[in-house]
């Protein structure tokens, strides 16, 4: 599995389980907080408002290791251009012998 897809998968993994707890904090606080029942309704309001938190916080932990694994990526592929750079300036060389 390349590095793209392992930290695609963790993001995911990751944004779904904080996305989850996130929707059941809300839950259980408007539960303490309101006595309301819950319903279907208020579910998804729950889950509108644990959304954008569960993204932030996801970028918020992971931006080092997201950056690190950005720069190691952008190195691999410049590797692979320069190589790929130096087998078309070799194969032409060898075509004008």
């Amino acid at each position: 599995m390349g590095l793209k897809k392992t930290v695609i998968n963790h993001f995911l993994e990751f944004f779904f389980i904080g996305f989850l707890m996130g929707i059941a904090e809300d839950l259980i606080t408007i539960k303490l907080a309101t006595e309301a029942k819950i319903t279907p309704h208020v579910i998804i309001v729950a889950a509108i408002v644990a959304l954008p938190f569960a993204v932030l916080s996801e970028l918020v932990i992971d931006y080092k290791r997201l950056k690190n694994a950005r720069k190691r990526w952008l190195k691999k592929r410049e590797k692979e251009m320069k190589d790929k750079k130096s087998e078309k300036t070799s194969s032409c060389y060898q075509k004008e012998r």
